[in-house]
């Protein structure tokens, strides 16, 4: 069966163990999944609940500003992922970003 499937993770900003910004959308319908971890290479993010989706970049934005009272250092990779996400959902054909963002203000 073909459903369609969008997700949102996140670690470090609105990543409560409950009421957090990560979600799963099936067939437009929202879920929210406990916390994830990001590979410090972005390669893949593992979720709590034994779902692991793998990413392969094929293109990278960078960007690094120091306007001494802002920072900000910023990568986003696009690419394809595979694996499976929360609630044994199998991807079979999956693109999108990735990001690492670190600001100051």
């Amino acid at each position: 069966m073909n459903r369609a499937v969008a997700w949102s993770v996140i670690v470090g900003l609105n990543d409560a163990p409950h009421n957090s910004e990560r979600s799963v959308w099936i067939d437009g319908v929202p879920h929210e999944v406990g916390p994830v971890a990001f590979a410090e290479d972005l390669s893949f993010v593992a979720s709590s609940e034994d779902a692991t989706v793998h990413f392969k970049a094929e293109a990278v934005r960078t960007r690094r500003d120091n306007l001494l009272l802002v920072r900000s250092q910023y990568h986003q990779p696009f690419g394809t992922f595979t694996g499976t996400l929360p609630g044994d959902i199998a991807l079979r054909e999956a693109y999108g970003v990735m990001e690492q963002h670190d600001a100051a203000w």
